[in-house]
């Protein structure tokens, strides 16, 4: 015997199966939205960590810029007129907040571009405290002393000082100063930090 399935029924199947064809459809169309959308997320997340490794670089560099020595030089002139001599002192400064270690000071004076034989001090290398100051000292007397003071001949000194900070980087400074005979001081020329 044959069962007969009331028109009823037959309908709600049709309509289940068309609800379970749509809710497919939709299905799949908020899982290709999803994707979509988890693509994006994973472009976004690939930039945020190429930013955030920007900022860890930047971060780093703007720690070891404050954290580090700047030792930095300042000519000063003495004509004296007695003995004929041009005192010169050089004060190294640190002015970073960090000590500079195994600091080297090479200095020169030139007259007219030339070098002039300068007898100095053998030193060690030295550490140079945050605000303190060493001091340099030479001086320039007798047949060139008039005409560096009339303004004849220029005098220069260049310096150059090497160091290290805390964690041992190298650093340098080099600085250039001319005398001004009119007003008895040097006058930086300006120079490199690194």
């Amino acid at each position: 015997m044959k069962l007969k399935i009331p028109d009823f029924f037959k309908d709600a199947i049709k309509l289940s199966n068309a609800i379970i064809a749509f809710a497919t459809v939709v299905n799949a169309l908020v899982a290709y939205f999803m994707w979509g959308t988890a693509q994006d997320s994973v472009k976004l997340t690939q930039e945020s960590l190429k930013l955030t490794g920007k900022s860890i670089i930047l971060t780093e560099d703007i720690f070891k810029a404050s954290h580090r020595p700047f030792v930095g030089g300042l000519a000063r002139v003495k004509a004296d007129n007695v003995e004929k001599c041009i005192i010169i002192n050089i004060d190294c400064k640190n002015y970073g907040n960090v000590p500079a270690k195994k600091m080297e000071v090479n200095w020169e004076i030139t007259i007219n571009g030339n070098l002039q034989p300068m007898t100095k001090i053998p030193d060690e290398p030295a550490i140079l405290f945050p605000a303190s100051t060493h001091t340099f000292a030479g001086q320039v007397c007798e047949n060139m002393f008039s005409l560096i003071t009339d303004g004849s001949s220029i005098l220069e000194i260049t310096l150059d000082i090497e160091y290290e900070g805390v964690s041992n980087e190298k650093y340098h400074t080099f600085q250039k100063f001319r005398y001004n005979h009119l007003v008895d001081r040097f006058m930086d020329m300006g120079g490199t930090w690194d």
